[in-house]
C-alpha cells in the first residue's frame, strides 16, 4: 500500500492527468490480453475505434473503477501508472510505436520526467520496476 501522503497525492495526480482531445482516462480493469502480473497497460484503440485509455490491472477491481482506489494502491502501481502516462506522452507526441523496445524505454524516460516533476524520490524502486519491465518485455520477445 502507498505509505506516504506524497505517494497518494502523486497517484491521484497521475490518475487525473487525463489530458484533452482526446482524453485518456485511467480505470481499473483486468483485460484478457494483459500479460500476467502486469500492473497497467496503455491502449489507443478498441478494435478500429479510437478509444485511448490506461487500464490498471487489479483483481478484484474496485467497485468504482473510474476513481483512484488509494487504500489499495501500491508503489509499483504508482510507478506503472507513470509509465503508462509515458506511453500516452509518446502517443501525443507522435512517436508511439506499439509493442517495441524503443517505445518501452521512451515511456520509462517520460515516466521518470513525469514523476520527477511531482517530487518523486524513490528512484531505487523506480529503477527496479524499470529493469523488471524491460527484462519481461525482452523475455516475451518484444521487438527492437
Amino acid at each position: 500500500m502507498l505509505d506516504t501522503d506524497e505517494h497518494r497525492d502523486m497517484y491521484r495526480r497521475l490518475w487525473d492527468l487525463v489530458g484533452k482531445d482526446p482524453p485518456v482516462p485511467a480505470l481499473y480493469e483486468y483485460a484478457p490480453d494483459m500479460p500476467l502480473d502486469t500492473a497497467a497497460c496503455f491502449y489507443t484503440h478498441d478494435g478500429d475505434v479510437l478509444d485511448p485509455r490506461i487500464l490498471i490491472g487489479r483483481t478484484p477491481c474496485p467497485a468504482q473503477c473510474t476513481k483512484p482506489d488509494l487504500d489499495r494502491a501500491t508503489l509499483n502501481e504508482l510507478i506503472s501508472l507513470a509509465h503508462e502516462r509515458g506511453h500516452e506522452r509518446s502517443w501525443r507526441e507522435g512517436t508511439y510505436r506499439e509493442n517495441s523496445m524503443p517505445e518501452e524505454r521512451r515511456a520509462w524516460k517520460h515516466a521518470r520526467d513525469i514523476l520527477g516533476s511531482m517530487g518523486f524520490k524513490d528512484w531505487d524502486a523506480f529503477a527496479a520496476a524499470r529493469e523488471s519491465s524491460l527484462a519481461e518485455h525482452g523475455h516475451r520477445g518484444t521487438p527492437e
